[in-house]
């Protein structure tokens, strides 16, 4: 009989191999976890020093002008009022309107001398005050002549407080007052002045640096 080579078929098809199991997956490496990096040292480099806003110029000095104005008005006004009437007499002969119009002009060249140099001292008193945050301790520098350094660690701060006169509120500025540690002998930190952005800034790089040292 002659050897059948044909394949054997089941189910009417050929007989296949049984199928391989997967290869089970390679499982990655565990990526190494590294410790959180230390945070850098705060420097005074990392924080220039910080003028207040310029609104200390115009608005601190009308302030000044207005109050150093009234001053003059109620101490002098004994004098004011002579020197009027020393120009109505000296234009006795001419239209009194004209010595009005004068005592007018000469108390307004007067308001315009004043507020020039209250302007003037403001000025120069924003070109000198400024702050600073150091590695340990809150710097504050004042005066023209004479120079004035506040240094306040931060470990001391207890509160940082805002406040806002009808003025300042309306232009958008503040005073911070920096309140520490040591009973009511120490006197508040003030920094006039501040936009309220700058105010907030500047109140959380103190308890920042209070927290970190």
């Amino acid at each position: 009989m002659a050897e059948n080579n044909s394949k054997r078929v089941f189910g009417g098809s050929a007989a296949e191999p049984p199928a391989q199991p997967a290869p089970a997956p390679v499982a990655a490496p565990a990526a190494s976890v590294q410790p959180a990096a230390a945070p850098a040292p705060i420097s005074a480099g990392e924080e220039p020093r910080q003028h207040v806003h310029h609104s200390y110029i115009w608005l601190g000095g009308l302030r000044a002008g207005v109050a150093v104005l009234f001053a003059i008005a109620v101490s002098a006004f004994s004098s004011i009022a002579s020197l009027i009437s020393g120009i109505q007499r000296a234009t006795a002969g001419v239209d009194f309107g004209f010595g009005v119009f004068v005592a007018i002009a000469v108390a307004a060249g007067g308001f315009v001398a004043v507020m020039a140099v209250i302007f003037l001292i403001h000025w120069l008193a924003y070109r000198n005050l400024w702050y600073q945050l150091g590695p340990e301790e809150f710097n504050l520098y004042s005066g023209v002549i004479s120079k004035k350094r506040v240094h306040v660690p931060y470990q001391r701060i207890q509160s940082v407080d805002q406040k806002a006169t009808l003025l300042q509120r309306v232009f958008g500025v503040c005073t911070v007052s920096i309140d520490t540690a040591g009973g009511a002998n120490n006197k508040a930190v003030i920094v006039p002045y501040l936009a309220k952005q700058q105010a907030e800034v500047l109140r959380a790089g103190l308890f920042a640096r209070k927290q970190w040292l």
